[in-house]
Order: C-alpha cells, then structure tokens, then sequence
C-alpha cells in the first residue's frame, strides 16, 4: 500500500535492449515526469536501493524507456520489473476542479435524492471521460464522471454526490 505521501505515476515492465534501459507504463498525464535527472522512489524498495534517477530516455510504441543511472546494463534491471515508480505527492501539480485518482478511491455516492450507492473501488480512464467502479450491497454500478451526472465532489468529507441519467442504475 502506498503512503498518502507519494502517488504512483508509472510501473516498471520489461527490460528494452542490453544497456539497462526499461520500459514503464505511465500513469500520469505529464510525460515530462520521465526526464533526465527525475528521481523516483521504488516501490517496493530494492534491497540495494530505494530510489532511481533518470539518466536516459527513450519512446517505444508511445511508451518512456527509461535508463537509471548506476543500472547500465540488462542483467542490473532485471529485478526492476513491475516495480512502481513513485513522487511526493506534495510535487504533483494539477488543475484546479480535477482530482487525483487516489482522492475519489474510496469516497461514497449518493444520489441527490439520498439513495447510498457503495463506495468507488476503481477509475477507469476512458479517453472522453473517467469512469467511477462504485461497489454496491447488491451489485456494482459504474459512474460517468461527467457533469450532467457528478453534481458535487466532497474530498474531505469522502462524498460524491450524483444525479444518475434515466437507466443509469438499471444497467
């Protein structure tokens, strides 16, 4: 589990080529996160190491390729695979009226008529809008986090407050 101090902004996957660079899969929006001279903490920590700094980029298939100073070489990347890459979340910079994904994990839904869903359990990210997993007592709904639905977000209170479209239960 990761600390509310850090959020993950991508995993490690396989090696790419000989000489230690790796891919990741991104989970951020900014790919300026991936630049030389970035650092990350690992998650989880390597016996020899805690953290890793950028000291090459590549692109793959619209992917970063990332070279880690110190880890120049396949055999030392290895062990690295489906490692998450973490930041300080009091570095992540972000719009205002957006939210962190870790923010609405966990919040609960009403209806504004007061009807209780169940709590978001997942955001899947669709491409023209997020889309909240809302697990239910009896079964599970998923939310578009659109404006015509998602009429307020309490982050402190852990409150999403929706007017469903006509159907949108029933599905």
């Amino acid at each position: 589990m990761v600390s509310a101090n850090f959020m993950v902004i991508g995993r490690l996957g396989k090696p790419h080529g000989l000489d230690g660079y790796i891919e990741v899969v991104s989970m951020t929006d900014n790919p300026e996160r991936f630049a030389i001279g970035n650092s990350f903490r690992l998650n989880p920590p390597q016996e020899d190491r805690e953290t890793v700094t950028v000291a090459g980029v590549k692109e793959k298939r619209g992917r970063p390729v990332l070279l880690f100073a110190g880890l120049n070489d396949r055999d030392a990347i290895e062990d690295l695979r489906d490692v998450e890459l973490l930041i300080e979340t009091a570095e992540a910079s972000k719009p205002e009226d957006t939210y962190w994904v870790h923010e609405i994990v966990g919040c609960e839904v009403v209806t504004t008529d007061g009807q209780r869903l169940g709590k978001v359990t997942a955001v899947e990210r669709t491409g023209g809008n997020d889309v909240y997993t809302v697990a239910g007592q009896e079964k599970d709904f998923l939310i578009p986090a659109i404006r015509d639905v998602v009429k307020s977000l309490d982050i402190e209170g852990r409150l999403i407050t929706i007017d469903p479209l006509p159907g949108l239960l029933d599905l």
